[in-house]
């Protein structure tokens, strides 16, 4: 599911820009491409990208940070329309079949230990 997202940066100084750029690109995993739209608007193209994620490392690095749009991208880098149909495959692509890391455990019964009590003897020899 590819996603465009167009981001508000405010730029305060030349190298604002440059950092905003660097910041996205190092800090975040599935961007595509990634360029200025207009003046201060940030347009970032890519895979599994979290909005959330990419406005609050360029909060932290460069300034005030606003999100103006996020789209849905087909493969020609047009927008996505809702047809419903997949483009192909006819096997699941999630990569990680549970939604957590170890499958569940049912209840687990270890067997009781029971030791002797050993006769008085003395702890200190």
């Amino acid at each position: 599911m590819k996603q465009k997202m167009v981001v508000k940066v405010s730029l305060n100084r030349k190298d604002s820009r440059c950092k905003a750029m660097k910041t996205a690109v190092s800090k975040l995993c599935g961007i595509d491409s990634i360029g200025w739209k207009g003046e201060n608007q940030l347009e970032v193209v890519g895979d599994g990208i979290d909005v959330a994620k990419l406005t609050n490392l360029l909060r932290k690095k460069v300034g005030h940070t606003e999100v103006v749009t996020v789209n849905l991208v087909d493969g020609d880098g047009k927008k996505g329309g809702g047809d419903g149909k997949k483009s192909g495959g006819d096997g699941d692509n999630n990569p990680y079949p549970y939604p957590y890391p170890y499958p569940p455990y049912g209840n687990v019964i270890f067997p009781a230990t029971y030791y002797e009590m050993q006769p008085a003897c003395c702890s200190i020899m």
